[in-house]
C-alpha cells in the first residue's frame, strides 16, 4: 500500500460547504492514533473475540496482529465534534490490505458514522471473499431497512481495496465509493439518505477475519479524492 497520500497528522476527515474545504487539521477531538478500541460493533453486536491490534504512526494505520477466535476484529471508534458541522459535508476515505482470499482467512472492513450508543449508524462495508462470487458489498447497512441501495457488481476476491464515502450532516444523504486501483478510478457501491443523520458523533473503522491475521487499516488524505467521492 503506497502512504504517500496518507495524512502527515494522523486524520483525514474534511468539512465541506459548497465545495470548499475547511480546516482538516481540527475536525477530530481524538485522532485516529487516539481512538477507542473496542469488541462491539458499530451496530452494537460484537466480534466472536477482541483481535489483537496495533498502530503505526509511520503510515496511520491500525493492523490485526492476532486473531484469538474466529470471526475476530475490532472496532476503532474515532471522536468527531459533529454537532459544530450541521450545514457541512463529511468525506472520509480509507485504504485496507492483506485480507484473506480464501473461505479460511476471509476477513472484511466496515467504516461509516454511528451515534454514541451504536442505535444509529450507516455502514459501508467489503468483505474480501464471498463464497458465490455475487456483489462483495452486500453488508452494507443502515439500522433502518430500505435506507441504502447498493450498486451490482460481479467482483472477484481482493486482499486490498480503498473506499470512502461523503455524508450530507445537513439531509442525511451519503455515497459510498470504491477504488480497486489505488485510488486512481473510484466507482459507486452504495448510495441513500440516512433518518437520524443529527445523531452521528463519531466515525469508525472496523476490521476482521477468520483466521490468520495481519489485515490493515489506514486512513488517507480526504483532500485527494474529494473531487471523487461526491453525490
Amino acid at each position: 500500500m503506497s502512504i504517500s497520500r496518507l495524512m502527515q497528522i494522523g486524520a483525514a476527515g474534511i468539512r465541506i460547504e459548497r465545495g470548499v474545504i475547511i480546516d482538516q487539521t481540527s475536525t477530530f477531538t481524538t485522532p485516529l492514533q487516539n481512538a477507542t478500541t473496542s469488541q462491539t460493533k458499530a451496530d452494537g453486536t460484537s466480534w466472536a473475540g477482541l483481535a489483537n491490534r496495533s498502530y503505526d504512526s509511520s503510515d496511520f494505520s491500525w493492523t490485526q496482529t492476532n486473531n484469538p477466535t474466529n470471526f475476530s476484529g475490532f472496532t476503532a471508534y474515532i471522536d468527531w465534534d459533529l454537532d459544530q458541522y450541521s450545514t457541512r459535508e463529511i468525506v472520509m476515505v480509507f485504504a485496507t490490505s492483506g485480507h484473506g482470499t480464501v473461505f479460511n482467512s476471509r476477513g472484511g472492513v466496515r467504516i461509516g458514522l454511528v451515534n454514541n450508543d451504536n442505535t444509529k449508524y450507516f455502514i459501508l462495508s467489503r468483505d474480501s471473499y464471498n463464497s458465490n462470487n455475487a456483489n462483495y458489498w452486500v453488508s452494507s447497512k443502515t439500522e433502518t431497512s430500505g435506507e441504502l441501495t447498493i450498486a451490482s457488481e460481479t467482483s472477484i476476491a481482493r486482499s486490498n481495496w480503498y473506499m470512502g464515502f461523503r455524508y450530507n450532516m445537513s439531509t442525511g444523504e451519503f455515497k459510498g465509493y470504491k477504488s480497486y486501483d489505488n485510488g486512481s478510478i473510484w466507482s459507486e457501491a452504495v448510495s441513500g439518505t440516512h433518518a437520524a443523520y443529527a445523531d452521528m458523533t463519531q466515525v469508525f473503522v472496523e476490521t476482521y477475519k477468520r483466521t490468520g491475521s495481519g489485515n490493515k487499516i489506514a486512513l488517507l488524505d480526504a483532500n485527494s479524492y474529494k473531487n471523487y467521492i461526491i453525490f
